[in-house]
């Protein structure tokens, strides 16, 4: 056997590898330019005053819905263990319905609360600012909604 044709498949192996390595190198530099947009646009929501909800919100903006909230169906949603002065505390996420006349409800994230908190006092009517975040596409691995 010849010295080149030993070196045929390192030759080919080398050269496949610098393909996917460029491609990847390149996927990287395009997902920065993304995510820095993304921050900018984060900041810049974070600076401008609320605007109301409307049907159809931009992502990430900062909006102001009023409502009243629902104390009586809050869920926790999650399990996160923080570590506070006491020491690690099992908790979730507390997520409140907000009923808007006429509207749709608005699912409220408020944070994070103790497993064996009670419920914070609610307002009933109140206004609430936040951020706007575009819903989740199913991906090859994501079971169907039900």
């Amino acid at each position: 056997m010849t010295a080149s044709r030993r070196l045929i498949v390192p030759a080919v192996s080398t050269a496949a590898m610098l393909v996917l390595l460029l491609g990847l190198g390149t996927w990287q530099v395009q997902r920065l330019a993304w995510k820095t947009a993304l921050l900018a646009q984060l900041d810049a929501a974070e600076l401008a005053a609320p605007i109301p909800l409307g049907d159809a919100p931009i992502p990430f903006a900062k909006v102001a819905a009023t409502g009243h909230l629902r104390p009586d169906l809050a869920a926790r949603y999650g399990a996160d263990v923080r570590d506070t002065a006491a020491g690690p505390v099992s908790g979730a996420e507390l997520i409140v319905p907000l009923e808007r006349a006429g509207l749709p409800p608005l699912l409220v994230v408020l944070g994070w609360v103790a497993d064996r908190a009670p419920l914070p006092a609610l307002p009933q009517e109140t206004t609430i600012a936040g951020y706007v975040r575009p819903a989740e596409r199913g991906r090859w691995f994501s079971p169907a909604d039900d």
